[in-house]
């Protein structure tokens, strides 16, 4: 019965973060619209997996590819070991793969990747702040009769070139070819 219970509290959970509706304030369309294609990545700070901050802008001068997940997404959990694999293969001086959790508390975060037994390098924490500039990347747009309505969207991979200029906010799961030709395009 817990186990059964477990599950619904889960899938409910998954559910309701993904089918999240809110009207949009003019701040919250700001911030939305500060992270579109071709415009550059707003200054924001992450925490590393020694829970040491890490300023966005250090990257600068590398292409990166972001992997935004939590530990309670099932699809974040089963696209990992793509981008795991994608991250072997191609990452080099000029081009990082970083995964980036936008769970709610750090310990537990850094717990997960413990028992999960994951690679601790290039994981980082944001948080589910809804100020932080990581959750306007997982924030998709619809529009309905003049309004603005948001809703967030994990797994999130993204692309982001050496100059922090954002290419792809809603670039392809690893699983798929598509995010090989994605990153090929970028050289």
């Amino acid at each position: 019965m817990n186990r059964l219970l477990m599950v619904l509290f889960l899938f409910v959970s998954c559910y309701c973060f993904s089918q999240q509706r809110a009207e949009m304030t003019d701040l919250e369309k700001a911030r939305y619209d500060s992270t579109i294609v071709g415009e550059t990545v707003p200054e924001f700070s992450l925490l590393s997996s020694t829970l040491s901050e890490v300023n966005i802008s250090e990257f600068k001068g590398v292409n990166l590819i972001i992997d935004v997940w939590a530990t309670w997404c099932v699809p974040c959990l089963k696209e990992a070991p793509y981008f795991h694999e994608l991250k072997e293969k191609y990452q080099n001086d000029t081009l990082k793969f970083i995964s980036i959790s936008v769970d709610n508390f750090p310990k537990e975060w850094l717990a997960f990747l413990e028992v999960k037994g994951i690679n601790k390098e290039a994981q980082y924490f944001a948080g589910y702040d809804e100020n932080h500039p990581v959750i306007w990347f997982v924030t998709n747009i619809d529009i309905e009769n003049g309004s603005y309505h948001s809703y967030s969207k994990l797994p999130r991979f993204l692309i982001i070139d050496k100059n922090q200029k954002i290419i792809n906010r809603e670039a392809s799961v690893p699983s798929v070819e598509k995010l090989l030709e994605q990153i090929r395009a970028l050289n």
